[in-house]
């Protein structure tokens, strides 16, 4: 069994979150209660901590459609949910020198930073000056504050828990943001666009099978968004301080910006047809 320790508080804010979600048939984790039966108890430092069991099946597979028909389900159910305390979006607020300072700290904190960390930081300096603001153009008029909603915030590939196929959604990390942030991430992240050349239709049968189950939630230009905002996440997010992870990131940002803007026209046509 797997489980996650949380302070009391963002523990409430997850067991209320995923009781939501059971509620309407989409797996999550489950509270634990103590050797005494309490939801809450003491951690190794005396301060309070509860519990979390993970679904059932394995994860961290690679996501397949499926995925996308699950998150369109959750976005449904957490339509109506009453939204939790935002975080910035960094994709979409983090000024140049913000995101520019964000990576330098994570790169600090690499061991043994190699030459290849730092050739890696500098490009990534090169890529937010050049690119953030152009990507954020006419992006401020889809995504405003009105469609904003209550989001799982941690729906990402190694969240996902399959058994024959997907069966559970992995802790959440309750916020409030933009739904298409959340199906970029699913459909482009760093695991799936890495040195794989079938990146787009995969991530193109992702946003698909969203549009069918969810056809009110985003509409063509906010799906076919969802690429911009994929690449604008990786440019402006903290990336972990692990040298592999800046590696499959930095693969990843390189594909999707050398593909970018025809890839964006081709998901546009691909969503066009099949919706």
């Amino acid at each position: 069994m797997q489980y996650d320790t949380l302070s009391t508080d963002t523990a409430r804010r997850v067991w209320d979150m995923a009781a939501h979600l059971w509620a309407l048939r989409l797996p999550s984790v489950h509270a634990l209660a103590d050797r005494n039966n309490c939801l809450v108890s003491s951690g190794v430092d005396s301060s309070p901590c509860a519990l979390l069991k993970q679904p059932k099946g394995r994860a961290g597979l690679p996501v397949t459609p499926v995925a996308g028909i699950y998150l369109a389900q959750a976005h449904r159910a957490l339509s109506v949910y009453e939204k939790p305390p935002r975080r910035e979006a960094a994709w979409q607020e983090a000024s140049v020198f913000e995101a520019i300072a964000t990576h330098e700290r994570a790169a600090m904190a690499v061991r043994a930073r190699s030459v290849r960390l730092t050739e890696m930081l500098g490009s990534l300096r090169g890529w937010i000056y050049t690119h953030v603001s152009c990507l954020r153009d006419g992006l401020a008029s889809v995504f405003g504050p009105a469609a904003e909603q209550a989001l799982h915030g941690a729906f990402v590939p190694s969240r996902l828990y399959w058994g024959t196929t997907a069966s559970g959604i992995g802790s959440p990390d309750p916020c409030t943001g933009h739904p298409a942030w959340e199906l970029a991430r699913l459909a482009f992240s760093p695991t799936a666009v890495a040195g794989n050349t079938d990146w787009l239709r995969q991530g193109g049968g992702i946003l698909s099978a969203y549009q069918r189950m969810h056809p009110t939630g985003l509409d063509l230009t906010a799906l076919a968004a969802t690429l911009r905002i994929a690449v604008l996440d990786l440019l402006c997010r903290p990336w972990p301080a692990v040298e592999a992870a800046w590696t499959l990131n930095f693969t990843a940002l390189r594909t999707l910006l050398t593909a970018l803007p025809r890839a964006e026209s081709a998901l546009r046509l691909t969503l066009t047809r099949l919706g």
